[in-house]
């Protein structure tokens, strides 16, 4: 829920869509009304095998086709966290489109997430987003660029497929996202 958001200071952390966590000073003051709390206790259990073959795939003025081809044909990836613009817009072209659409059959997972500091995608609201969620990229809702690609390696590395990975990222696992 928090995203680094300076490079020199202590307090270099801030939840942009979600309530402060923690002050950090000279010791660390917790916020604990806003931690996450499992509804049930279970024995804890590490899942260490996290997928590789993922990546990040920012969205900028002047994108070519042959750029995004290039890009969604990368070996070996099997997600990627697409960041696109404000509440999820994205290029309508058809081209943008349709190579999205073509990575999507191939079994990749795309999750859209805002590039903005604050907010969320938001699919229905826009064309654009309306195009990809038909073309089968899933909104990253309010989640941060680091829930959604730590979220992507650990469901392809339990080993789940596309389809199941792509459903287990519209839940909420650990409070990484506001459904």
């Amino acid at each position: 829920r928090s995203t680094k958001m300076s490079a020199d200071n202590f307090n270099a952390f801030k939840s942009n869509n979600y309530p402060q966590l923690a002050k950090i000073g000279l010791g660390i003051h917790y916020s604990e009304e806003a931690l996450w709390r499992p509804t049930e206790r279970k024995p804890l259990q590490l899942n260490t095998n996290m997928e590789h073959g993922v990546m990040f795939l920012d969205l900028h003025p002047g994108m070519t086709q042959q750029t995004l081809h290039h890009l969604l044909h990368t070996p070996g990836i099997k997600g990627i966290v697409l960041r696109s613009y404000g509440a999820g817009n994205a290029p309508t072209s058809r081209w943008f489109i349709e190579e999205i659409a073509q990575a999507v059959q191939r079994g990749i997972v795309i999750v859209n997430v805002t590039q903005c500091v604050n907010g969320g995608v938001h699919h229905r609201r826009y064309v654009a987003g309306d195009k990809l969620a038909n073309a089968g990229v899933i909104s990253g809702h309010d989640m941060t660029s680091e829930a959604a690609i730590t979220k992507l390696m650990y469901l392809f590395g339990l080993g789940l497929t596309p389809s199941a990975v792509a459903t287990r990222l519209n839940t909420d696992i650990c409070g990484e996202v506001t459904l």
